[in-house]
């Protein structure tokens, strides 16, 4: 799939965007992608419990979202995403995973 790609934008004599589907084989790779992570089943409701919330009112991702096909996640499942902030150091979201 990426050799095919980078045929392709060399051929539409565009090399930046070979360059770019060749460094992109994970999204995840990515500096500006923070990490993402699934919550395992035995710590959901704890989490849950910890901020007095629902899974559905949590934010949520679509299942056909990059990252969340790259680890793996599917519906219903909730992921824990660890970001570094200047001000804040590090924070951590929560996302349900939708269809």
């Amino acid at each position: 799939m990426v050799a095919s790609a980078v045929a392709f934008a060399w051929k539409k004599r565009s090399p930046p965007t070979a360059w770019f589907a060749l460094a992109m084989r994970k999204f995840s790779d990515h500096f500006l992608v923070p990490k993402h992570e699934i919550v395992p089943e035995e710590r959901v409701q704890e989490v849950l419990e910890l901020f007095c919330a629902r899974k559905d009112s949590l934010p949520r991702f679509l299942e056909d979202d990059p990252v969340v096909k790259e680890i793996g996640a599917k519906p219903g499942d909730l992921v824990r995403i660890t970001r570094n902030s200047l001000t804040a150091g590090t924070s951590i979201y929560y996302r349900v995973v939708m269809r």
